[in-house]
């Protein structure tokens, strides 16, 4: 990945969750552990498709334990969608 990558430091607490009964997914953090998503979201903002991806994931220490499991990543295509064609 040529983007900057985020640590995720002691203390930052973030956890993906599914739902089920309505389809939501679930982001919930400390002020930190949303500041580093969004430090995820920025470091992936305009790289090209591929290998410049995020795995965020409890087997990468990288989200709270029994957390379901994200890959963020750039799509350029969605920059030049309308808001009729979502």
């Amino acid at each position: 990945m040529n983007a900057k990558k985020p640590q995720k430091k002691p203390g930052q607490r973030l956890h993906i969750s599914l739902d089920e009964k309505t389809g939501e997914v679930n982001i919930e953090g400390n002020r930190a552990g949303l500041e580093y998503l969004a430090a995820v979201c920025r470091s992936v903002i305009g790289q090209s498709p591929g290998p410049n991806h995020w795995h965020l994931s409890e087997a990468f220490d990288t989200l709270d334990q029994q957390s379901l499991d994200v890959i963020v990543c750039y799509r350029g295509d969605l920059e030049t969608l309308d808001d009729d064609a979502r």
